[in-house]
């Protein structure tokens, strides 16, 4: 059974290697990243991606040296040519393939239903983009929904093996 109440953003330990607060820095990850809200700057308009990007559910905690690696890896999937062009299939191919997943057996099905949440809720403000972004963003967009939909697949079978 997931504990509800327990924020794996504020958690004493590194979601990846198990180290506690009292033994490294820690830092909050968002799975999905805060540039997927913030690019395109849309002015005054809030992007449509800020709801799935800034909630509880898509923040965890890993201390830096861990923050600093995977960092590495997703912000390239997203984008290789800092943020003027975006690639949401890289992005969710990254968190299909590598996003790590925690072995702590206290927090893996809370991290795993966190992803969930933020998944799906991805899947539905792609579905659903009306006009806010350019055309060729939002096919991009919509393009990873059908990876999405394998992010689900396997975390919902990671869910099933732990659970």
């Amino acid at each position: 059974m997931v504990k509800e109440n327990i924020r794996l953003d504020q958690i004493g330990i590194c979601l990846v290697c198990g180290a506690h607060d009292y033994e490294v820095s820690l830092e909050r990850d968002h799975a999905f990243p805060r540039s997927m809200a913030r690019k395109p700057n849309l002015g005054k308009i809030e992007n449509p991606f800020h709801s799935v990007i800034f909630n509880r559910y898509n923040v965890f905690r890993i201390c830096h040296e861990d923050h600093r690696l995977v960092d590495g890896k997703k912000n390239p999937a997203f984008s290789n040519d800092g943020f003027v062009t975006l690639n949401p299939v890289g992005l969710l191919t990254f968190l299909l393939n590598q996003y790590p997943i925690t072995k702590n057996r206290k927090y893996r099905d809370i991290q795993i239903e966190n992803l969930l949440k933020t998944n799906e809720r991805f899947v539905e403000v792609a579905i659903n983009l009306n006009g806010e972004l350019p055309k060729d963003l939002v096919d991009k967009y919509q393009d990873a929904i059908d990876v999405a939909k394998q992010f689900k697949e396997k975390l919902e079978s990671l869910k099933t093996k732990h659970g």
